[in-house]
């Protein structure tokens, strides 16, 4: 189970923190999903590095208060 908490940043935001058997988990199953992920944009002629940057971009503009 993860551990949730309020942000003291930001009263309506949560922070979670995955417990060792959730990391474990991420790990195991998120490798092969991001694997595909990336081989369907490259698929698709859309250039992976680009939307990484993209999204990186994003999490920066939504984080800002």
């Amino acid at each position: 189970m993860p551990r949730i908490v309020i942000d003291p940043a930001h009263a309506r935001r949560r922070l979670v923190t995955l417990t060792a058997t959730g990391r474990k988990a991420f790990h195991a199953n998120g490798k092969p999903l991001y694997d595909e992920f990336r081989a369907t944009l490259v698929a698709a002629g859309f250039p992976y590095d680009r939307y990484l940057e993209d999204t990186r971009r994003l999490a920066e503009l939504l984080e800002v208060d």
